[in-house]
């Protein structure tokens, strides 16, 4: 439902000629609802740029990330990109999506941000954002936002 919802949103706000750019935020390994997403998104990967997947912590996930989850999914996707090659071009490669899997912040909630807290995935937005590109870079919230509000941090108090 997450992933129709913004694949709607984001059909209405940018001109279909351009592939709609994403990160994902999740707190994959609390449930299987994630996984499950995560592969129906990467079924849609000839169609969007895919600039980050990062593992976050949620209400149900507090205290760690799974980017090892994140990379098996990836690495099932490899196994099958060959053969989705075969029916249509613009499927990125197994190597090219796992140099976009990050960790987030390992704490939950505002408590896991600070000035001292830039993770790997907070990193990952900003670099997104900071891209020369003029479509809109939408984020996609499927587990805890502090990884967001890191790099919100770190953006106001460095620019």
């Amino acid at each position: 439902m997450r992933f129709g919802v913004l694949i709607a949103l984001a059909l209405w706000a940018t001109p279909l000629t351009a592939q709609h750019r994403v990160v994902v935020l999740t707190d994959i390994g609390n449930e299987p609802d994630d996984q499950m997403s995560l592969v129906r998104l990467l079924l849609y990967s000839n169609e969007i740029d895919i600039e980050g997947l990062i593992a976050t912590t949620s209400t149900w996930q507090r205290t760690k990330v799974s980017p090892e989850i994140i990379r098996q999914v990836v690495s099932a996707y490899g196994k099958v990109q060959p053969n989705l090659l075969l029916h249509t071009k613009g499927w990125p490669t197994q190597a090219q999506l796992d140099a976009r899997i990050a960790s987030g912040q390992t704490g939950y909630g505002m408590a896991a941000t600070g000035p001292d807290k830039l993770s790997d995935g907070a990193r990952a937005l900003i670099a997104a954002a900071d891209k020369s590109d003029t479509r809109p870079l939408w984020i996609s919230l499927w587990g805890g936002a502090n990884t967001l509000a890191q790099a919100l941090i770190h953006a106001r108090a460095t620019r």
